[in-house]
């Protein structure tokens, strides 16, 4: 009966070592991010992406643009200061460098229509493939608020490449000229 006892005692022993050992294991887990977290940093995007003021007239092309780019945060790590995190976001946005280069290189020997070039533009946006890539971010907390960091090569293509073709473009212009001195 006493072997019994003991038996029952280690059993009971080693069985509640285990449930705690379990459970501090579980406790060492990173925790995931719940989507509350997540929409704390994605509307930080949004407001800071947002047009600041909404009397002045937009060309269409560029509200097109605006509306084409979308984000979609992926995992939000804390950095060594409470106030830093790490994101890793997904951008979507209009492929439209290209096109748009194209566009105008055969209209530059033409007269220059503002409201053609505007509609012109805001169609092959439209009409462009979205395309999706993944970003490293940085956000900053600053008391309740929580600021984004865009890098320039996500602010371009946030603008559909817009700014790399132009200087692409500009480039070879310079190049094109110092050759024919």
């Amino acid at each position: 009966m006493k072997k019994k006892l003991i038996f029952i005692s280690v059993f009971a022993i080693l069985s509640m070592t285990g449930i705690l050992n379990w459970r501090n294991q579980d406790d060492k887990k990173p925790k995931q991010d719940s989507q509350q977290d997540f929409l704390v940093f994605h509307n930080s995007i949004e407001k800071a992406i947002e047009p600041e003021n909404e009397d002045t007239k937009i060309p269409e092309f560029i509200n097109n643009l605006r509306e084409s780019y979308s984000f979609k945060i992926k995992s939000i790590t804390k950095l060594d200061s409470e106030d830093n995190y790490q994101g890793i976001v997904m951008l979507t946005y209009a492929d439209v460098s290209d096109d748009i280069a194209s566009y105008i290189e055969k209209k530059c020997s033409t007269s220059f229509d503002v409201n053609k070039f505007d509609s012109d533009i805001a169609e092959i946006i439209s009409n462009s493939e979205l395309v999706t890539e993944e970003y490293e971010m940085y956000f900053t907390k600053n008391g309740d608020e929580i600021n984004p960091a865009f890098t320039g090569d996500m602010i371009d293509k946030m603008y559909g490449g817009i700014y790399s073709s132009c200087y692409k473009k500009l480039e070879e212009f310079i190049d094109k000229s110092e050759g024919s001195e």
